[in-house]
């Protein structure tokens, strides 16, 4: 959050505003995006060697996604097959994607948490019979210039 408002106000007076105005905000988010990009990437590394063509392969999708959906996007960015279920679980760790329950998106920041966000995730699925769905962290939309659909960008301000 703080990184988000100091990047506003780094754009509004570099465009010599005397207050903040929307675009502004805009070039901040998109500032703030790129930040959080990199700093999952710089995280996620050490665990998965080609992690950045992963999270570039997601550049203009939706910002919710099936496992089907996923499984296309690891396949295009050259992920093997074994390599699907540590991918995701990489992804989820540094809250790049988070699980889409009913009741909203989760992005669970312990592994415990994770652990039980994704049985009820997918206990939820299997009764509605239907897929698992994964949300992308509306952090990284605006770099990644993601399809939003009916959703609004929410970073908590």
């Amino acid at each position: 959050m703080l990184y988000l408002c100091r990047a506003a106000i780094d754009q509004a007076l570099g465009r010599r505003h005397a207050r903040v105005e929307p675009e502004d905000l805009g070039a901040a988010e998109r500032q703030y995006s790129l930040f959080a990009f990199e700093s999952a990437a710089v995280e996620a590394q050490q665990r998965l060697p080609n992690i950045e063509d992963v999270l570039l392969e997601f550049a203009g999708a939706p910002t919710e996604l099936t496992r089907t959906q996923l499984v296309d996007l690891f396949r295009v960015a050259g992920v093997e097959d074994a390599e699907y279920d540590p991918t995701l679980s990489v992804l989820l760790d540094v809250s790049f994607l988070g699980l889409l329950p009913p009741d909203g998106p989760a992005f669970p920041e312990s592994p415990r948490e994770k652990q039980l966000a994704t049985v009820l995730a997918k206990r939820l699925a299997d009764r509605a019979d239907v897929e698992m769905r994964y949300v992308i962290h509306p952090a990284f939309w605006s770099y990644l210039e993601m399809e939003r659909g009916d959703h609004v960008l929410n970073l908590g301000v």
